[in-house]
């Protein structure tokens, strides 16, 4: 008789394999799992956030290490509302928190739901020369104004950053301007002294409109003027399909066409007007006007009509992406160009308020205690331009701005009329509008090629849910100064 078979080999071989099997199983499982994972997206940080820069600052050789200048960049998603931006700080040798900038707005230039930076400055309340390694801050992104600072539960580390910038029109150096002084009061008799902050107020009615997807190139030593006039006429040129060749508005040609040189640092005052004879020579469909200006409500109406401007600040040009009315006569800008023109990559667009009872900017070390020098308004033909409102024209205040801000030249702009017509004509008359426009940032003006009118195309914007001035607190990251 055969002996039984010895199941219990059989049973331990089957027991064996499974497990095997199991452990390939569970091994190409991982596997899977991780790869889908590596193929997710990186998360990203939760907007709003804010990040900040100490600024080197260098203005025609005036060199300023380690500045008082702080840079906030806000990131965050846009509104189809005006939101308010307020932040507090403890830096430096402030030994409390500071509530450094107060309800200013924050306009959605590239429209609501998409995500885009505005950057702010202030006062880090370091020692000239000092570094600024690390601080602390809470800030605050609302719909309405707020009434008290918001809250400092949170730290971050302090980037360090040029910023750059050599004349442009004149030939006489920009003025280096330190932060407003970090108390309350501080005025001297007879003189209106700048706030501690950079403070902003509720808006009235008047904007916000703002020039989505504008161009900003890196420009280099004393161009800021061909820089802003060729940033305006590429983004008027793709929003208006003005079919103008590209050769013909690039920083090269605006330099021709503005009188650049050189050994003249930068153009000569009055260059719109060489600038507007290069556009009739070259049949490009755009009118140049050279305004008063004093008359600072004809920014918010040009970028409302969906034309275009620049402006001169202290010996630099700019141009104005966004515009909203505030009260008491005040007004807040979004300022596009670059900041850097030393090196590639310093482009930006501030915020910064004009103080009507000043006559003056607040809000930034190219702008600070500084007063409009010139305004030039460009529109496409077929478009009506911008004409002023009598009852909107703000008047300067006779108070003297404190001594150590005053330019070394205070511009005059030349005369001009309000309702000055381009040489140009245009193809269509225009129709000259009769109230202020108060179109909204998604606002799709008509091209030229269709019989103007005064009425632009609003898209509608589905709501979003507003941003709120919540974020992650990041653990100190101090490094080593240099």
């Amino acid at each position: 008789m055969r002996s039984p078979r010895p199941r219990f080999r059989i049973g331990g071989l089957e027991g064996s394999a499974g497990k095997k099997r199991a452990a390939l199983g569970l091994l190409l499982l991982s596997l899977a799992v991780t790869g889908a994972a590596r193929r997710q997206p990186q998360p990203v940080a939760r907007l709003p956030r804010v990040t900040f820069a100490q600024l080197d600052v260098d203005f025609d050789g005036d060199r300023h290490q380690k500045s008082q200048w702080g840079a906030a960049d806000l990131r965050f998603v846009g509104s189809d509302k005006v939101l308010y931006f307020n932040l507090t700080v403890r830096s430096g040798e402030s030994g409390s928190p500071v509530w450094r900038i107060q309800n200013v707005p924050v306009l959605s230039r590239e429209g609501a739901g998409v995500r885009q930076t505005t950057t702010f400055h202030f006062n880090l309340a370091n020692a000239p020369g000092d570094r600024v390694a690390s601080l602390e801050y809470g800030f605050q992104l609302t719909e309405t104004v707020l009434s008290a600072m918001p809250e400092m539960d949170l730290h971050a580390h302090v980037d360090r950053r040029d910023y750059n910038l050599d004349t442009g029109y004149g030939g006489i150096p920009i003025v280096f301007v330190p932060p407003p002084e970090a108390h309350v009061g501080g005025a001297g008799l007879g003189v209106a002294a700048p706030p501690d902050a950079l403070i902003g107020a509720a808006v009235e009615e008047g904007g916000p409109c703002t020039h989505s997807g504008f161009p900003n190139i890196d420009v280099g030593k004393d161009e800021c003027v061909p820089g802003a006039v060729s940033n305006s006429l590429n983004w008027m040129n793709e929003l208006y399909g003005l079919g103008i060749s590209v050769n013909d508005i690039t920083l090269d040609a605006m330099k021709t066409a503005t009188g650049w040189k050189a050994e003249n640092k930068g153009c000569e005052l009055g260059w719109s007007v060489k600038k507007k004879e290069y556009l009739e020579q070259h049949d490009i469909p755009v009118s140049t006007e050279e305004v008063d200006a004093f008359r600072i409500n004809r920014i918010l109406e040009a970028v409302c009509a969906g034309c275009d401007v620049e402006i001169g600040i202290g010996e630099h040009c700019v141009a104005v992406t966004g515009a909203q009315k505030l009260q008491k006569g005040n007004y807040s800008f979004d300022l596009t160009h670059d900041s850097d023109q030393k090196h590639p990559g310093g482009t930006i667009t501030e915020t910064a308020t004009w103080d009507s009872a000043l006559g003056q900017f607040q809000g930034g070390p190219g702008v600070q205690n500084k007063t409009i020098e010139f305004i030039v308004v460009e529109c496409p033909f077929g478009s009506p331009t911008p004409t002023p409102s009598p009852t909107e024209t703000p008047s300067r205040t006779s108070t003297p701005p404190p001594p150590s801000a005053t330019p070394s030249r205070t511009s005059t702009p030349p005369p001009s009329t309000a309702t000055a017509t381009p040489t140009h004509t245009p193809t269509n008359t225009p129709v000259p509008p009769t109230i202020t426009p108060t179109h909204t940032a998604t606002n799709t003006p008509a091209p030229p090629t269709i019989t103007p009118s005064n009425t632009f195309t609003n898209t509608p914007v589905p709501p979003t849910n507003s941003p709120t001035g919540t974020a992650t607190p990041l653990p100190p990251t101090p490094t080593p100064g240099s």
